[in-house]
């Protein structure tokens, strides 16, 4: 579920006409009773929201084969060949589910599913009885999945959910009024009017975001599940509000330029071989994303390295940021400098990588097996466990690290390291380190949509001098499962009985227990507790120093000249065992972010069913290490004391790499504020604002934060503060626009409504698309009774997200008041529908009553140690049945 800012809003004036909603006119959304089995759809096409345009089907024979696209467009055809649109239909971990489906509740129910991944069964009315199908394939051309004649007739996008498309019979030719001339032609035909083929296969939808959200934003309907419309996961909404989309003022980071979902998963990569090439170039059809299940499956090896090259390519980044002393609280921060970021920008992977002005010829990318990868790019070499990095700057291995970014080499190789992290602790006490993962370049949540089978998480390994690991969490059992007390990025959905679905049974679903993800621009804090390792290398080299010291007693004069030099130097005992000191007090400290396209188990599963044995690759998609030394304190060296009431130290003399500290302060901030740690997040976005002064936006996040905390009545401490804050990113920019909005919700909260309402209007005409703004401008017209202007920014909240219930909530008591029945009728059952069920966490909590050790881990703020519980989904006859 998209997360909202929790915004400051005054809610009396509201009691007279939102709240009767939800507490009048009962109906069967209000009412939990058990859900029941819908019936067999009646519409042609439901309990999918496809159509044509005809209203009727169109016979498979109608849509054109990908071979007949092939001889002019040869590098597109073989570059969606590989896709997993071409595997849309047929990929099995996709297969299973809906096969599960098809057999529980009969072909017509599968529609649903089928509008996205098999269209041409849908529309050719293959998914009936009266087709006589009972399994896959459906038709010819389930092969193709979604084949070139299926996305270029669509005609229409609607933002409702699951296949919200319109399709009309493909054709190859069309008229100067853009209708379509029926039957085929042959290339010749066609390259003598190429304006007309084009005005058959492209229009400007194509190219839009909303073309894309018809099937990457996704509902149940009670046609499916025979209970109420549930929305599922919305790459398209999450995109919308992020700062990919230049669509909405509040995000954390901007990018200067729109980037849509084109710019990541279509760029333009070279052609020699494609009539539609302009320049040489065209647009990839290989739609890389997160899928390296499905080509593995079917031998497309070359496929699936590209996309592992393109999930390594900077969408994430991990920071070793601090750590805790557990016994005297005392919080260093920030450690080093060694976040790996690879700035790669994937050109097409198959043609061209592009590293900060750097480019890199390579073919082939990489190979990948079982945790072994070899990449032949040019760029990185690295096989198991072994990182050798070459990209002109640096040479890593074996725990040698060197970084591009300027950060010094550091080696475990049971030499004394000057140049380690230097922090007062003792061997044997309990630490906690803080490492922070960002959502760097995806521009929609990670991991985005079947949170409930993808398999992401942090590995997180602390190693002593000796190389002896002496704390791991996130590792991999013998078996391939992953460590039951790994911090996950997953989704547990359950049935309404409170089981856990472990099939993707959609069908069933009633409520999301937990769902961790990472929002775009955003971070997440994730906290690691163990023991600083003892002295472990003091009795491997003990009788080294006991014989060298028997030595010099033998020598008499050696001695006297020893004793003489140890005056004026240290003596090569003294030497060694300063050595020893330092040695034995190291440790090193490594976290990474892992992926893998679908849990074990469920491979397991799909994989046993259809007697295949593959290995689903592991992707490191981001790692960073740094080592630690513990044997006294480093002059100058940064220290945060919870003691301090400042709660940050502050360092006066700003560095070049000012910058970059502080985008890490930042990140490190918007990880406490998700997780509701309102003050140290208030602290480290100030902390931000220092290092780089002339940037507002850390100023208005401590707002924010301050924000957060404020209590109404007599206190307002927070929200003075947050105005100081405001108040000084004025000065720095007083045309910023997301300061502009955080200033609107103090000046409402100070009781100026009219003048938040006028800053939210000038807004909402610069940022129309902006839900957010809208949604405050009409909650703050609404308060003082202009319910015309309110009612038009509902509208447009309603717009951009149909299926928005908040926006419907206040529409409902608006139209009423106007004397519009009908559109009040209309908004409050869209309200009724769209909301989630008020009596559905019930079913979450029997859930965790069942399962406590999951309850720790929905706790934001959790640790994860040597006592943390193992939290094994369950399975089997415990799991929702296959029904």
């Amino acid at each position: 579920m998209t997360r909202i800012p929790k915004l400051i809003f005054t809610v009396a004036a509201l009691a007279a006409g939102v709240f009767f909603v939800s507490g009048s006119g009962a109906t069967a959304a209000d009412d939990r009773g058990s859900s029941e089995i819908p019936p067999i759809p009646t519409g042609m096409f439901s309990p999918s929201n496809a159509r044509t345009e005809s209203g009727n089907f169109i016979p498979a024979g109608q849509f054109f084969p990908s071979s007949r696209c092939a001889g002019c467009h040869n590098d597109t055809h073989a570059a969606w060949s590989q896709s997993l649109h071409r595997n849309a239909a047929r990929d099995p971990f996709y297969r299973e589910s809906a096969d599960i489906l098809l057999r529980a509740r009969g072909v017509e129910i599968t529609r649903h599913c089928e509008s996205c991944h098999t269209p041409i069964a849908l529309f050719s009315g293959a998914l009936s009885k009266e087709s006589g199908k009972t399994s896959a394939p459906f038709t010819s051309l389930d092969d193709e999945g979604v084949t070139c004649s299926v996305c270029h007739s669509i005609t229409e996008a609607r933002l409702d959910g699951t296949g919200s498309f319109t399709i009309r019979r493909p054709a190859l030719l069309a008229r100067e009024d853009g209708s379509p001339i029926s039957g085929d032609f042959t290339d010749e035909q066609i390259l003598a009017d190429v304006p007309s083929h084009k005005r058959a296969v492209m229009r400007p939808l194509l190219k839009q975001p909303e073309f894309c959200s018809t099937c990457h934003k996704v509902d149940a309907p009670p046609s499916l599940n025979g209970y109420k419309r549930i929305r599922g996961f919305s790459a398209y909404d999450e995109w919308q509000q992020s700062g990919a989309s230049l669509e909405s003022v509040t995000p954390f980071y901007k990018r200067e330029q729109r980037a849509d979902c084109r710019a990541c998963h279509m760029p333009k990569i070279e052609s020699n071989n494609d009539r539609a090439a302009k320049n040489g170039m065209i647009a990839s059809h290989r739609w890389l994303g997160a899928n390296t299940a499905a080509p593995l499956f079917y031998g497309q090896d070359k496929q699936a390295e590209l996309i592992a090259t393109f999930l390594e390519s900077n969408q994430l980044a991990v920071d070793i940021f601090a750590l805790r002393s557990e016994a005297s609280g005392r919080f260093t921060a920030p450690l080093g400098n060694r976040i790996q970021e690879r700035e790669d920008r994937i050109q097409d992977s198959g043609v061209r990588i592009q590293r900060m002005g750097d480019r890199t010829q390579e073919s082939g990318v990489g190979i990948q097996r079982m945790g072994d990868r070899s990449q032949d790019s040019g760029v990185r070499i690295q096989r198991m466990g072994d990182r050798i990095q070459d990209s002109g700057v640096g040479i890593q291995r074996m725990g040698d690290r060197s970084q591009e970014s300027g950060v010094r080499i550091q080696r475990m190789d049971g030499n004394p390291n000057p140049e380690a992290e230097t922090i007062n602790l003792s061997p044997g006490e309990e630490v906690t380190a803080e490492v922070v993962i960002a959502n760097r370049n995806v521009a929609h949540s990670f991991p985005p949509e079947v949170r409930d089978l993808y398999e992401a998480w942090v590995e997180f390994e602390a190693i002593d001098s000796t190389g002896k690991t002496i704390f791991h969490s996130g590792f991999i059992k013998p078996d391939g499962m992953l460590d039951e007390s790994a911090h996950v990025y997953k989704q547990i959905i359950l049935d309404e009985t409170g089981r856990p679905i472990t099939r993707h049974q959609i069908w069933l679903t009633n409520i999301k227990a937990y769902d961790n993800t990472i929002p775009a621009g955003r971070s997440d804090l994730v906290r690691f507790r163990f023991r600083v390792p003892e002295s472990t290398a003091v009795s491997d080299q003990k009788s080294a120093v006991s014989d060298q010291q028997s030595a010099v007693r033998n020598k008499k004069s050696a001695v006297s000249d020893q004793r003489s030099a140890v005056r004026n130097k240290k003596s090569p005992v003294s030497d060694q065992q300063s050595a020893i000191s330092s040695q034995r007090s190291a440790f090193k400290l490594r976290a990474r972010v892992n992926y893998r396209r679908v849990n074990q188990e469920y491979a397991n599963y799909v994989l046993g069913r259809r007697d295949k044995q593959m290995n689903i690759p592991i992707v490191r998609m981001a790692e960073s290490d740094i080592t630690i030394s513990v044997e006294g304190m480093a002059p100058g060296k940064p220290l945060c004391d919870l003691c301090n009431p400042s709660g940050f130290a502050r360092n006066s003399s700003l560095s070049s790499a000012a910058p970059k500290e502080s985008r890490r302060w930042n990140d490190y901030g918007i990880a406490l504020l998700e997780q509701a740690q309102y003050g140290p997040a208030a602290e480290a976005f100030r902390r931000a604002a220092e290092l780089d002064p002339l940037d507002p936006n850390p100023l208005v996040s401590a707002a924010l934060a301050e924000m957060r905390t404020e209590r109404f009545g007599l206190d307002r401490e927070q929200l003075r503060k947050a105005r100081a804050l405001l108040d000084a990113a004025m000065r720095l920019d007083p045309d910023r626009l997301r300061t502009l909005f955080y200033e609107a919700l103090v000046l409402r909260a100070e009781g100026k409504a009219a003048d938040a309402a006028r800053i939210f209007a000038k807004l909402a005409i610069q940022y129309p698309r902006d839900r957010e703004v809208q949604r405050q401008l009409g909650q703050t017209l609404y308060t003082v009774g202009r319910l015309s202007e309110a009612r038009a920014a509902f509208e447009a909240v309603a717009a951009i997200d149909p299926t928005d219930a908040g926006a419907y909530q206040f529409l409902t008591p608006i139209y009423t008041a106007e004397g519009r029945k009908l559109e009040a009728e209309r908004a409050r059952a869209l309200y009724l529908q769209w909301r989630d069920d008020p009596l559905a966490d019930s079913v979450g909590a029997r859930f965790f009553a069942a399962h406590p050790e999951w309850s720790d881990e929905r706790i934001s703020t959790h640790t994860h140690g040597f006592n943390s519980a193992g939290r094994k989904i369950p399975t089997g006859a415990l799991a929702a049945p296959l029904k």
